[in-house]
């Protein structure tokens, strides 16, 4: 509910919804002022002459008299007349308010309306009468204006929402395949360079600007994957004939410890290469992350490492980049083994909408200053700082886990060690 209101859409039809009521609120008041008070003067007036004019005709007959004069004049029951007083009220509406108001300016004390008979009638006792009531047939459109307006609010504000809701989502399109490409991106994807450009001017000049900063965004990572295809090519053949070099030599030790060398350099080129290309072919398939858990530590369980996993769920099918997410956790349990100590634990737990990883081992941890540092390029914790390493491990972790919508974060275990976890979205 909170992401709805959050959007463009919702707050665009609430804001044209408010406007609305804004609008009809003025109309409303309008209405009031210039129709009811004018209408309601004007029928007073109308009411009062006709007063005089009964007045005239009655000329204090008594109420039997009066009641066979007025049906001789008014054949159709237009006006009755009657002792005992009405028991409806007037409603509580502005027409009627205001009628009443200029009534009682005319001497005219007493009004009622009473809906219930046929027809409908305004009961009046003016002044000059002593005892008695006289009621006019009244028939007013205005009867049911609440009613009327509360209805044409409502279908007006229906309305404008609904109209509202499909004309930002028209013009908020463009801005959600930008939002697309965007993402495609950052997850190292190929983006669609024949986006069509539509929408307003500003739109049209937004959508060509991404268009060609994407395109350039993918000529400088295909000519980094060159270069660095290139360096890691020329820094290689040297290696390799460091490698055959050391065969020969008769100190074992001093062989295997250039050789250490030899293979941390190659491990260095690696990992250089894999910061830059990073899954940006494989696609999403659905895949079951507890079968890619049991996986990804096998090879360790094979070594005899101290790797142990727990879960209570039965399956986790979500839709992943199976191979990324293989590298990602190998990357954690080699930075575990490598400056942590065994065993590494890895738990994995279903929260909200969340699959949530978590990979800790039983050394000392780092400080907590350290704990976003970390997943930057070429950043090593203090506690490594004197181990080998080219320091792109877990920034490789950061950017394979942005790869597949996933969040990743560091923090120190309660039982010692370096706590990893990472959470991805169902």
């Amino acid at each position: 509910m909170k992401k709805f209101f959050n959007s463009t859409y919702s707050q665009m039809t609430i804001m044209f919804g408010v406007l609305l009521l804004i609008n009809f609120a003025i109309v409303l008041f309008v209405f009031r002022s210039y129709t009811f008070s004018p209408a309601a003067k004007q029928m007073a007036q109308q009411i009062n002459n006709q007063m005089l004019i009964i007045k005239r005709l009655l000329n204090e007959k008594n109420l039997d008299q009066s009641k066979i004069k007025l049906d001789e004049i008014y054949t159709n029951r237009e006006v009755l007349i009657k002792r005992n007083s009405p028991t409806d009220h007037f409603p509580q509406i502005q027409f009627y308010q205001e009628l009443k108001k200029q009534l009682d300016a005319r001497n005219i004390h007493a009004a009622f309306l009473q809906a219930d008979g046929e027809p409908p009638r305004l009961w009046l006792q003016p002044k000059w009468t002593k005892d008695y009531w006289l009621g006019f047939a009244f028939y007013s459109y205005i009867d049911n204006i609440s009613a009327l307006f509360l209805g044409l609010a409502i279908t007006l504000f229906l309305l404008t929402l609904l109209a509202s809701f499909f004309f930002s989502r028209y013009m908020l399109k463009p801005f959600k395949q930008l939002a697309s490409m965007a993402k495609s991106i950052v997850q190292g994807e190929n983006s669609d360079k024949n986006l069509p450009v539509k929408g307003t001017l500003e739109v049209q000049n937004l959508t060509e600007l991404v268009k060609n900063s994407a395109i350039q965004i993918q000529k400088l990572n295909q000519e980094k994957e060159i270069l660095l295809a290139g360096v890691s090519h020329d820094l290689r053949t040297p290696l390799a004939r460091m490698r055959l070099q050391t065969e020969f030599m008769s100190d074992e030790e001093m062989r295997e410890n250039l050789n250490n060398e030899i293979d941390e350099m190659n491990q260095i080129i690696n990992d250089f290469i894999a910061f830059v290309k990073l899954g940006n072919e494989e696609k999403f398939e659905n895949t079951d992350l507890i079968t890619i858990i049991q996986q990804s530590i096998e090879p360790y369980l094979q070594q005899g490492k101290q790797v142990d996993f727990k879960t209570d769920m039965s399956k986790c099918h979500l839709k992943l980049k199976p191979i990324s997410i293989k590298r990602m956790l190998t990357n954690i349990y080699e930075n575990a083994f490598k400056y942590g100590k065994p065993p590494v634990k890895i738990t994995l737990e279903k929260e909200s909408d969340l699959a949530k990883i978590m990979i800790y081992d039983h050394g000392k941890g780092i400080a907590e200053k350290d704990f976003e540092k970390i997943f930057e390029p070429f950043v090593m914790a203090q506690s490594s700082k004197n181990e080998y390493g080219s320091g792109l491990g877990l920034s490789i972790v950061k950017k394979l886990a942005q790869q597949n919508n996933a969040r990743v974060s560091a923090s120190n275990h309660i039982n010692g060690g370096l706590q990893i976890e990472i959470k991805i979205k169902y």
